[in-house]
């Protein structure tokens, strides 16, 4: 009997299949009910059993899953979708004609006044963006605001990493704001004295904002500690007359 290296299988009686007890290579034959033997005479149990192919995954990540799940989950968001696109398709193409391309850049009335009903006059913009932005705040101290609203959104910025949430961040918001009122009003350090009704802009939107934000997190806290202690009071009262309902039982 020829010797195998690897393992052999001994087979069945069948038709079409070796003798029995014949010794073949498991990749020469395709019959079953199969049996491994190994060189030193050991029999393993080994019937083949094809597994049934099956649907490859649904892809549970980029663009098109985005799409599928967001926009088109069930026929109200697909609805919405096909809405929106068809509105953005009829105002978007009207709206850069009349934005970009029929729009005056230079600051010329003459010209703004032709282009009105057709296009955009941007001009305004590039002859008052300084009152745009800084207000009636004197032209040459213009970089003292500059300066204030560039560390008030530095702080902002700095506010919203977590790794810089440390017990020295309320120090630098006090630093900051101080800063902040020392260069727009004045009167420190030399700088003349700029009253508040001067200003205006960028500066002032971005501090009022802060300061909205800053002083909302007390009210918050506040808001929250009164509502959790009423809770408490509540959860109380109500064991308590559990309790005596109990006990006058």
């Amino acid at each position: 009997m020829q010797t195998v290296s690897l393992l052999a299988v001994v087979l069945a009686p069948g038709a079409g299949c070796p003798k029995p007890d014949a010794l073949v290579l498991a990749s020469e034959c395709t019959c079953a009910p199969q049996r491994r033997v190994h060189e030193d005479g050991s029999i393993m149990s080994a019937v083949f059993q094809p597994i049934p192919p099956r649907t490859p995954p649904i892809k549970q990540a980029g663009f098109v899953h985005w799409v599928r799940t967001n926009l088109f989950a069930d026929w109200k968001s697909a609805l919405t979708t096909v809405v929106m696109i068809a509105l953005a398709l009829y105002f978007l193409p009207r709206l850069a004609d009349w934005a970009i391309f029929q729009a005056v850049f230079q600051p010329n009335a003459e010209v703004c006044q032709q282009a009105r009903g057709t296009g955009a006059c941007w001009g305004v913009i590039a002859e008052k963006y300084r009152l745009i932005i800084f207000g009636r705040y004197p032209y040459a101290d213009q970089w003292r605001p500059e300066i204030a609203t560039g560390l008030l959104v530095g702080l902002l910025m700095l506010s919203c990493i977590r790794r810089f949430w440390k017990p020295w961040l309320p120090l630098v918001w006090v630093a900051v704001l101080a800063a902040f009122f020392a260069l727009m009003y004045g009167g420190v350090a030399g700088l003349s004295v700029v009253t508040t009704d001067r200003w205006g802009g960028l500066p002032l939107t971005i501090m009022l904002a802060t300061l909205s934000i800053v002083l909302a997190f007390p009210i918050r806290c506040w808001s929250r500690s009164v509502v959790a202690r009423s809770c408490l009071r509540s959860a109380r009262s109500a064991s308590f007359m559990s309790s005596s309902s109990a006990a006058c039982r």
